[in-house]
């Protein structure tokens, strides 16, 4: 990025900026803070300065994404490849990609389709597998793995051995929340009787593992937030250390 932007000279681009503006150092936080605050500031109620920080976010990342796709990417697998070493077959994926953007042509948005399917089609022939793997395999593999004997027997040594017996309930709950949420989207039998018990049990299962990874995106983006707060007081305001 930097050898894109400072092409003229054969300094970094961080001592240019220094050059260009003399107090890049002190007004760089004041800046960043101000686009927090900026972006904080749609708590209230969505507002033109939030507006503007948010077209600026949106520019600038999709400015420095394209540098980057150019420099690790474009650069050394298409332009080097083709023009350098002559490796013309790579033309092919170079036409179909901007066949893709194509798409934002009205007239001739029709063209992306082609390459859609394709990448859609390979997307989809490399990420079902994967899934299965991961989410089917591995989980019944794990439930296969549960050793009953083993942990309840570890659980007769006393106090000391009630690890065996958390582990084998750990267990029991593993197999029989897998069981029920797979017979929550079993819909060739009606949900009655002993099926719709074990679906109930199911939705319960759902709603806790949604519950878990909902929790989890909460407190990442509250760690975030915790963040840019740390950022104004101790390196913007300086009223902390």
């Amino acid at each position: 990025m930097n050898t894109f932007i400072a092409v003229w000279s054969d300094k970094p681009f961080w001592e240019i900026m220094k050059n260009l503006l003399p107090f890049t150092d002190r007004w760089w936080p004041v800046l960043a803070a101000a686009c927090t605050v900026a972006i904080v500031s749609f708590i209230y109620k969505e507002n033109v300065v939030f507006r503007v920080a948010e077209h600026l976010m949106i520019g600038v990342a999709f400015g420095y994404g394209f540098v980057i796709v150019y420099f690790n990417v474009g650069h050394p697998r298409f332009v080097i490849p083709v023009f350098r070493d002559g490796n013309y077959i790579l033309i092919i994926p170079a036409v179909l990609g901007l066949m893709m953007v194509l798409r934002i042509v009205p007239k001739v948005a029709w063209v992306s389709n082609f390459p859609m399917a394709m990448y859609l089609g390979m997307a989809m022939g490399i990420a079902l597998p994967r899934a299965l793997q991961s989410g089917v395999f591995e989980q019944l593999n794990g439930n296969a793995k549960v050793d009953f004997a083993g942990y309840m027997s570890k659980g007769w040594l006393g106090w000391a051995g009630m690890d065996g017996y958390l582990a084998a309930v750990g267990g029991a709950v593993l197999i029989v929340g897998t069981l029920c949420g797979l017979t929550y989207f079993y819909f060739s039998m009606e949900h009655r009787g002993f099926i719709g018990g074990t679906a109930k049990i199911g939705i319960w299962f759902l709603m806790i593992g949604f519950g878990a990874a909902f929790g989890f995106t909460v407190q990442a983006r509250v760690s975030l937030f915790a963040d840019r707060v740390l950022f104004m007081l101790r390196d913007w305001l300086g009223i902390i250390t």
